[in-house]
């Protein structure tokens, strides 16, 4: 199995490629996260919407955080990561920046 994190490999468009060989070469996948912000999970969360896994994504790091720095983005439900309904990756602000 393949646990591919944005981190790590350089970004979506080479998560994007790591997903195709792997399943080129019939090896599972998995999305991870290290400790990203709302804004990482959230790339990668709209990765895995976009593409799917074949094993359940670890995608918590945000859930992790004190407090969010920036308004807008991904949602936890439980378990569950929910993409904001808004263009992009939904972040309207960052906290503390000039649109507080």
């Amino acid at each position: 199995m393949v646990n591919i994190k944005l981190a790590k490999c350089g970004g979506l468009g080479p998560a994007r490629t790591l997903l195709s060989l792997a399943e080129e070469h019939g090896m599972g996948t998995i999305v991870g996260s290290m400790m990203e912000s709302p804004v990482g999970v959230g790339a990668a969360a709209s990765l895995v919407a976009a593409y799917g896994t074949t094993a359940v994504s670890d995608l918590d790091a945000a859930w992790w955080l004190a407090a969010s720095p920036v308004r807008g983005g991904i949602r936890y439900d439980g378990a569950m990561v929910e993409l904001a309904d808004a263009p992009g990756l939904g972040v309207s602000a960052v906290i503390g920046g000039n649109d507080t």
